[in-house]
């Protein structure tokens, strides 16, 4: 509900929001906590941080470990990059239009020049790759050796939604094989389910060396996020005990919320779940398409994480405001202002679906009001 007690389906949160605003289940466990340890001391694991450790390993994949929390996807990221430099790595890969966060070493691996720029005298040397072009990787097989490592998003959230054909993945992985280098996968947004699969890079045939997670491992209520890696990755990157220290990393609250929003991924089929509310969604993304009067130039989905892309921002602006209008609060792209994302839960109602749906038929049409 809004402050005027108007329903609303919240779209937005940049993908906070997978299982709920908040997920219920979370929020009971989190009030609980509060009541009572509710932070520690970095001196002494508690017994909720080693609950939430196993919890986090039972989601990944099987090659990988839990190494740490944190409290955001930025300062987890800075956590992915310190454990390359302990593993030796000092040549640095991402892909034009990537997104990692906004603190120094993240902003550097962001291929959107507009998020660089307030910072671009500052930032480390980092090399892009054309995102999504098969071309560009046919240089990188010279380039790429055993101190590289390759961060990639397996859909690129910030700048739009946009996704790479299989091909150009099934290339990346080979050459990132063939050359010993390691590869970052940063999940941030489209883990957990969010786009169909537990693991979206899983669904890529991509094998990560070191995985970044975080905006729903907290259940729509707390700030968490989590490196994993490789055991040998993540043996020497926890043999010096203040490059994974973070103050609020993995404290109490935030670490039985990690595993609440567990309990919640593994009980249901969150994958399944995220597609085929999406998959629901399509017939009004088919419609919005077919009756913008080419206002909206293409619609991208993956599981139920959704870009609509307008012909100029002017045009996304009215999109947008007209969804609010009707009860559905979107998520801008940043890095892309023609392009209105939608992140809803994976536990949306039939009704919740329908007022999408109905959102979308109203905000078609002002397209074409506008636009005439």
């Amino acid at each position: 509900m809004n402050a005027g007690g108007r329903r609303v389906v919240n779209c937005g949160g940049y993908g906070v929001c997978t299982f709920g605003d908040p997920n219920p289940e979370v929020r009971h466990a989190v009030i609980d906590a509060l009541h009572g340890h509710a932070f520690g001391s970095r001196m002494f694991p508690t017994l909720e941080l080693r609950a939430a450790d196993k919890a986090m390993n039972d989601l990944l994949p099987e090659h990988l470990m839990q190494c740490a929390f944190f409290s955001t996807g930025s300062e987890a990221v800075e956590a992915a990059l310190r454990l390359c430099g302990a593993n030796g790595i000092d040549d640095l890969y991402a892909l034009t239009g990537a997104f990692h966060g906004r603190t120094l070493g993240s902003l550097a691996l962001n291929g959107s020049p507009r998020q660089r720029a307030y910072a671009r005298n500052w930032l480390p040397p980092v090399r892009f790759i054309e995102f999504n072009d098969v071309g560009a990787l046919e240089s990188l097989e010279t380039e790429l050796h055993e101190r590289s490592a390759v961060f990639v998003e397996p859909v690129q959230g910030e700048a739009g939604v946009r996704i790479a054909d299989p091909e150009f993945w099934q290339i990346l992985q080979h050459v990132v094989s063939q050359s010993g280098a390691l590869l970052v996968v940063d999940e941030v947004q489209t883990g957990l389910g969010r786009t169909g699969t537990l693991w979206c890079h899983e669904q890529l045939g991509l094998h990560a060396d070191v995985l970044i997670a975080g905006k729903a491992l907290g259940g729509g209520c707390i700030p968490v996020s989590a490196v994993a890696a490789r055991e040998r990755l993540r043996a020497r990157y926890l043999a010096d005990p203040s490059q994974s220290s973070s103050t609020f990393g993995g404290y109490p609250v935030a670490a039985v919320a990690v595993r609440a929003t567990t309990e919640v991924v593994l009980g249901q089929d969150v994958g399944r779940l995220a597609e085929q509310r999406g998959a629901e969604l399509q017939g009004a993304l088919d419609r919005a398409i077919s009756q913008s009067d080419g206002c909206i130039t293409a619609v991208r989905r993956s599981g139920l994480m959704i870009g609509i892309e307008h012909s100029n921002p002017r045009l996304a602006r009215t999109f947008s405001t007209q969804l609010v209008a009707s009860g559905v609060v979107p998520s801008l792209s940043m890095s892309n202002p023609n392009v209105i994302r939608l992140l809803p839960s994976v536990f949306s109602t039939e009704l919740d679906i329908a007022e999408i749906g109905a959102a979308l038929d109203a905000a078609s049409s002002a397209l074409v009001a506008t636009s005439n």
